[in-house]
C-alpha cells in the first residue's frame, strides 16, 4: 500500500539538460519509497555483480 500510494505522488518532469526525474505533484505528498525503489534499481544495474555485498556491508562505507 505504501508503494502505491508513493507511485500516485510521482510525476516526472524534465530539466533543462533533458534529464529526467520524479517530482511530487504537490508539495505535501511523499513520493520517497519509490525514490528509493528507483534508486536502488539503478544502481544495482550500474553494478551488475561488479560488488561483493558482504565485503561492502562490512566495510567503513556502508552504514544507516
Amino acid at each position: 500500500p505504501v508503494l502505491n500510494w508513493a507511485i500516485g505522488n510521482a510525476v516526472t518532469k524534465q530539466d533543462a539538460n533533458e534529464n529526467i526525474m520524479l517530482d511530487k505533484s504537490k508539495a505535501t505528498e511523499r513520493i520517497d519509497p519509490i525514490a528509493a525503489v528507483i534508486n536502488s534499481h539503478v544502481r544495482c544495474m550500474l553494478n551488475s555483480g561488479e560488488m561483493d555485498l558482504n565485503a561492502y556491508i562490512l566495510s567503513q562505507d556502508f552504514s544507516f
